[in-house]
Formats: C-alpha cells, structure tokens, sequence
C-alpha cells in the first residue's frame, strides 16, 4: 500500500520526532460508496465534525478483517473491498501517539442495516450520512477542528478523500 500522507503537528515536519518513544496505534478505515456512488461519512453532532468511518485494529486481527468489523459496526454494511487505497501516518508528538490508518475503497454489497455504534459514540451524537465525494470533502473543509484529535483527524481525512477522488478517476466509477 502506498503512503499517502504523514501529517505532523502544525504541518511541519521541522518537527522532529527523533527519540520519541511513540504509543503506536493501528487502524483500518474505508471509503464507502453506495449504490448512488454516495459515501458514507460519520457526523459526531456533540462536537459538529465529520469522520471517516473506521476504528482500531484489535491485537492479532488482520487489517482486512479490521475494516470489515468496523464497517459492520460503523456504516451497518458488508462490503466488498474494491482496492487498497493508501496509508496515512500521523504524529501526534505532544501525546507521544503515533497512528498508522490502513485506508481501503469498498462497496456496499447486499443491504444496509442499522451501525451498532458504541456508548462513546452515542454520546458523541454520532449519525451516519451518506454524501457525494464533493460534498463529503466540502464538508470536511468547512469544518474548524477545536481539539488536538480531530486536527489530526481533519487532516487525515481531507489527504484520503483526495486520494479516494483520484482513484475514482482513474477508475472510472
């Protein structure tokens, strides 16, 4: 899979992250379309963002069986992995978090059930939309990210739905 971003504090990469002891998360995410070629995207309501759905990677779990898991649990689908998209690397020095998301373009295969979202979630207000790629990204852009988390998250975000965009053209769906 290619390397699509790493993303550092404030952008720089002036930064060094020499000799930081990371805690290292790994985590599997999907570009999700529908049959209308909508994707879906998680809105937390209590904190007014926009995520891409997908989550941790348990201890001796593969990241395809990850993916599959959170779109499951996330998005209410089963999918069909269409293409390993690329791999985004975040370093979140100031809590020494290093997180590695594994990204995949998928597609909805069969019916939509209700996501299972957990008690974190809930009280986050989290509710699935589904959006075209435009309005997914101008979402995404609109948004001011107010917490050290969803900076990164933003970032992130905004660097797999271009890469999802151009996978898209170059694919012709």
């Amino acid at each position: 899979m290619q390397l699509i971003a790493e993303i550092y504090e404030e952008d720089s990469k002036a930064l060094s992250t020499q000799g930081i002891q990371y805690d290292v998360r790994r985590a599997a995410r999907a570009i999700v379309m529908n049959e209308l070629g909508e994707i879906a995207l998680m809105y937390a309501a209590e904190e007014d963002y926009h995520k891409l759905p997908g989550g941790g990677i348990e201890a001796n779990e593969h990241v395809t069986d990850a993916l599959v898991r959170e779109m499951t649990e996330e998005v209410g689908a089963d999918v069909e992995i269409l293409d390993g998209l690329g791999i985004v690397i975040e370093y979140r020095n100031k809590r020494k978090f290093m997180q590695i998301s594994y990204c995949y373009m998928c597609k909805v295969r069969g019916c939509l059930e209700n996501p299972t979202f957990t008690e974190d979630e809930l009280k986050a207000g989290f509710e699935l939309q589904w959006l075209t790629l435009t309005e997914a990204i101008a979402r995404i852009e609109q948004e001011f990210p107010v917490h050290y988390a969803t900076e990164f998250m933003h970032r992130r975000d905004l660097a797999l739905l271009g890469a999802a965009k151009e996978w898209i053209v170059r694919n012709k769906r």
